[in-house]
This record gives C-alpha cells, sequence and structure tokens, in this order.
C-alpha cells in the first residue's frame, strides 16, 4: 500500500512538471510570447509604423575576400525597439558576396514594441511585405551600390548578394539601409 501511493505522488509530481513546462514553454519564452502576441492570445496588438528603417554598417573585416570563403560572424549590426538584427554570415560564391541577416524580437511578458517584415491580420495570418527595394546599399561614402539576389525568410530573416563588379567598392566597408520592416506595439490585457 505504501508503494503504490508513493508511486501515485511520484505520477502526480510528474504531471505537474509536465503542466508547468508547457505553461512556462507557451507563456514565458521568446516564441511563446510571440506566438500569443500575434494571436493575440492574452495580448492586444497595435501597428505603430508602416515604414521602419534601419540603417547599419558592414565592417570591412565581416567581408569575405576569396572566392570560396564564408565568415559564420553572429555579429549584432543594430538594436532597436527591443529588436537586433544580427550579420549571421558571409560567402563570396565567386560571382558575388551574400550577407544573411537575422532579426531577433526579444519578446517580453509584460509588452514592448517588436518590428516584423509583414503586416499581422487580426486572424493571426500574415501579409508580406517583402519590396525587392526595400534593400539598399551604400558604399563608405554614401554612394549607391548594385544589389544582386535578395532573400526573405524565414520568419523576420533577410539576405542579399553584392555583385562581382562592385566587390572592390565594398573592400573599405558599406551601408545597408533596409526599410521593409513594420512596428508594433503590444501589452497584456
Amino acid at each position: 500500500m505504501k508503494i503504490k501511493k508513493r508511486f501515485i505522488a511520484l505520477i502526480f509530481l510528474f504531471l505537474m512538471i509536465v503542466f508547468g513546462y508547457f505553461i512556462y514553454l507557451d507563456h514565458f519564452t521568446n516564441e511563446g510570447i510571440y506566438e500569443n502576441v500575434i494571436n493575440q492570445n492574452h495580448y492586444q496588438l497595435q501597428k505603430i509604423d508602416n515604414s521602419i528603417t534601419f540603417e547599419l554598417f558592414i565592417k570591412p573585416d565581416w567581408i569575405p575576400t576569396k572566392s570560396g570563403e564564408e565568415k559564420e560572424l553572429n555579429s549584432l549590426t543594430v538594436k532597436h525597439y527591443d529588436t537586433e538584427i544580427y550579420l549571421d554570415q558571409a560567402v563570396n560564391r565567386g560571382h558575388d558576396i551574400y550577407f544573411n541577416f537575422r532579426t531577433a524580437n526579444n519578446m517580453k511578458f509584460s509588452g514592448g514594441k517588436f518590428v516584423s517584415k509583414s503586416f499581422i491580420n487580426d486572424d493571426g495570418t500574415f501579409t508580406a511585405n517583402a519590396d525587392p527595394y526595400s534593400i539598399q546599399l551604400y558604399d563608405h561614402q554614401s554612394r549607391p551600390l548594385d544589389i544582386g539576389q535578395r532573400g526573405f525568410g524565414p520568419g523576420e530573416n533577410f539576405s542579399f548578394g553584392v555583385p562581382k563588379g562592385d566587390q572592390e567598392k565594398i573592400k573599405d566597408g558599406f551601408y545597408v539601409r533596409y526599410s521593409g520592416y513594420v512596428l508594433y506595439e503590444y501589452f497584456r490585457k
């Protein structure tokens, strides 16, 4: 009888721990808060601005100069509105140098602001705001540069290539202006 009570108590304790873990994941992790905000589950979501622009500088030592060279960087380039944009990777593919950026929204339980490349609809669906001209490049003297291939996603990430003909122009670093973000504010109901 004593063993049966202990076994039942252990099962009950295990179920409580699992239940608590799922509540933690749903309400207190960055991903859980983001999903609740998007679905407006316990949160009110409000669009603040349709066109937020970030400008960042790509340092010369982040640029791979040799064909086939890859740089894993994970370098913070800008932080604004509880959002951080990282240059994750730069790859010299021979015909271009390709730059991959990751956007991290730091969601807070009580509320805050974040940016999205999409318009968030009331039902939790998204309408893409992926204008190919939202990415602009400038050399270190603010002269416009050509952009090759562009990429959007997954999530809030974006990427682009600098054609081989412009690689000499970026050797001293260059500026990226990205104007495809929408600013949102959220708060707990």
